[in-house]
């Protein structure tokens, strides 16, 4: 009986994969497998997930699966449904930086939360990580590609000693019948070059035509890799990615290891985020309330410490800080990305708008993100990264309903008058190059931070 190659760990657009369901199978038929596992995310997917993904037709044979949020911390857990047996995968653990230690104990802590855990990937979207093969972790050791575009398929697999069965293949997974499988041709050198941003409109926006092949950059091929951004926040803090969205708050902790790019960056004209609650609060009495934030690092943490003093807080990831708000976790809540304009609609008040208070102190706009690249990668790649990204923002406002409508897919929910709203609230003149004022106000953002005693000094500001 042959041997059977497929890969468990696979994103369409349902989620944040660039291809439709049929176009990812294909590819994976054009790469000879035997089978392949649907995996999008199920805090992007729908109802017609279920339906769409039983409906394409395939050579392959098509695991149903989801790629789950854990509750209680950050991490993803595969789910791969065959008929009557159901593989539960640890997800790239390299990715949150794990120790086998701390591995360990997200599997026992998941084990107790209620779900048996029966593999642990040993990749990082196709890339070999071998501290996850040790003996000490009691799972299987699989490999997949976490494929969300090209260049991630046919990088990792498992062949499988099973009868081409759903089930057969589930249970001799579990029984460790299978073997690793690996390209040889591929090597992460510099011609491959790692792009973190947020999985929201605005930045689906600006990179759409790099994503699409609209605009290239001569040598380089793109691999986007799309997180929240206190997550890319905290991975900016290692160096790990050559190129990533960050906040400006956090450049204050990376300068000497990240240059910020001149295209790209967020900043509000005027508006900027909100602090809201469930109802009118007296600014006077701010300071003394709890508040949700979506992240110590972020630049709205900043400017509530600049703004508001030293209130008690918790972290909430953004998009659930509404919610926390409502259910009373929080008192106020402070408000990033869509949130500022559709607040109302979840029955909260505005209490403090401190992209109005910015702009009533200093008259510049409001810096809130910045694209960074690794120092190490050289003046001349950094001058190619830089106008790869300035042409692809500009292809954007070339093309906007083409390139707003890929957006409206990390929109949440919203419609699309409402996204386009918020795009171009966000992708504007300063993003295609911040220009006197863009740097104006990054230094006197820095100053008053300094001014506060929140930093020891004012980092190098030297864009390209």
């Amino acid at each position: 009986m042959p041997w059977l190659r497929g890969n468990l760990h696979a994103h369409t657009t349902f989620s944040d994969g660039v291809k439709e369901p049929a176009q990812l199978v294909a590819a994976y038929e054009a790469l000879g497998y035997d089978f392949l596992a649907i995996t999008d995310h199920e805090n992007w997917i729908d109802d017609r997930y279920w339906s769409a993904i039983p409906r394409v037709s395939s050579k392959l044979l098509l695991f149903h699966g989801i790629e789950l949020n854990w509750p209680r911390f950050d991490q993803h857990i595969g789910k791969v449904s065959g008929e009557r047996e159901t593989l539960h995968v640890l997800n790239h653990p390299a990715r949150y930086q794990l120790s086998v230690a701390q591995t360990l104990e997200r599997i026992r802590r998941i084990s107790a939360g209620g779900i048996t855990l029966d593999a642990i990937e040993v990749t990082d979207t196709g890339q070999r990580r071998s501290l996850y093969e040790s003996p000490e972790i009691p799972l299987v050791k699989i490999a997949t590609d976490d494929a969300h575009g090209p260049i991630h398929f046919g990088r990792a697999w498992v062949e499988v000693d099973a009868r081409r069965d759903r089930d057969a293949i589930i249970r001799a997974i579990r029984a460790g019948e299978f073997r690793l499988g690996f390209a040889n041709d591929w090597s992460p050198g510099m011609a491959t070059v790692r792009i973190g941003h947020s999985p929201d409109a605005d930045d689906a926006f600006m990179f759409y035509a790099l994503t699409a092949g609209k605009v290239k950059i001569p040598g380089v091929t793109v691999e986007h890799v799309l997180e929240d951004i206190e997550s890319l926040n905290r991975r900016a803090r290692t160096a790990e990615l050559e190129v990533t969205a960050v906040s400006f708050a956090t450049y204050l902790l990376i300068a000497d290891q990240y240059r910020m790019m001149d295209p790209g960056a967020s900043m509000g004209k005027g508006y900027g985020p909100i602090l809201v609650a469930r109802g009118p609060i007296p600014r006077a009495e701010l300071e003394e309330r709890v508040v949700a934030i979506p992240g110590k690092h972020t630049t709205s943490a900043l400017l509530l410490r600049l703004y508001v003093g030293d209130p008690p807080l918790i972290e909430v990831a953004f998009d659930k800080i509404p919610q926390a708000v409502l259910d009373g976790q929080a008192e106020l809540g402070l408000l990033i990305h869509e949130g500022q304009i559709t607040h109302q609609k979840m029955g909260l008040t505005k209490v403090l708008d401190l992209g109005e208070a910015w702009q009533a102190d200093t008259g510049l706009p409001l810096p809130l993100g910045v694209n960074v690249m690794r120092r190490d990668l050289g003046e001349d790649l950094h001058r190619a990264l830089s106008q790869g990204l300035r042409d692809s923002i500009a292809w954007a406002h070339a093309n906007v309903d083409e390139a707003l409508e890929y957006a409206m897919r990390y929109g949440r929910g919203i419609d699309k008058e409402t996204c386009r709203r918020f795009v171009l609230m966000y992708v504007n003149d300063y993003t295609l190059a911040l220009g006197r004022d863009g740097r104006a106000a990054i230094e006197h953002l820095f100053a008053m931070a300094h001014a506060k005693g929140l930093i020891a000094e004012v980092p190098p500001i030297d864009p390209i």
